[in-house]
């Protein structure tokens, strides 16, 4: 916003809950973008843009009963989880390799909302396994530990998307060349602050 404000201080934004019918929201016009990684297929006449890598990291509080113990599979799934569902489609890939292992996650909370993901695990001895750029961010504002969770690494590719025609418009081609800008910028941050990531 503050890169909008100097740049184009004219422009307005509206942010906008997910919902089932997003992506036909985005062919009728009645959204520009929307914010997936780059496994979500897409659908017809619709592109990608890539704004940046991100790997999952296992959230906790700081004095979370377990914070001390080395984290298996095991325990993991002995913890209740909050997750984030943006589209209320429950299990994730997270799911699959536990159920690979013969085990399964308590969901205790289900949220839209990714702020308000860290509040509750912040509060709770509830854990979640979240974006590490984005739980590395916010570790010291909700006193979290971020650690690599008990799997192998998970990486991912963000992006934005986009109706091929609107991809046209000056002003969406500007906004996504700044939000990769400003995502780059906040990755790049984050890989050099001095955050321990205990594992």
């Amino acid at each position: 916003m503050n890169r909008i404000r100097k740049e184009a201080p004219g422009i307005e934004l509206f942010i906008e809950n997910y919902t089932r019918d997003v992506f036909k929201r985005l062919a009728d016009g009645s959204v520009d973008l929307v914010f997936f990684n780059a496994e979500t297929p897409l659908p017809p006449g619709a592109v990608s843009t890539v704004i940046g890598e991100d790997r999952y990291a296992l959230v906790m509080r700081e004095k979370h009963p377990a914070a001390a113990k080395k984290w298996t599979l095991a325990e993991y799934a002995k913890w209740e989880s909050v997750v984030v569902s943006l589209l209320g489609d429950g299990r994730s890939d997270i799911d699959a390799r536990l159920a690979k292992a013969g085990l399964t996650r308590r969901i205790g909370l289900s949220t839209p909302h990714f702020m308000g993901c860290l509040a509750i695990v912040s509060t709770t001895d509830m854990i979640a396994t979240t974006s590490h750029l984005f739980a590395t961010r916010h570790a010291k504002a909700y006193r979290l530990i971020v650690r690599e969770p008990p799997f192998p690494e998970v990486r991912f590719t963000n992006t934005v998307i986009g109706s091929a025609l609107r991809m046209n418009d000056p002003v969406i081609r500007w906004f996504c060349a700044l939000v990769k800008e400003v995502s780059e910028a906040v990755q790049h941050r984050v890989l050099h602050t001095e955050i321990e990531i205990k594992g």
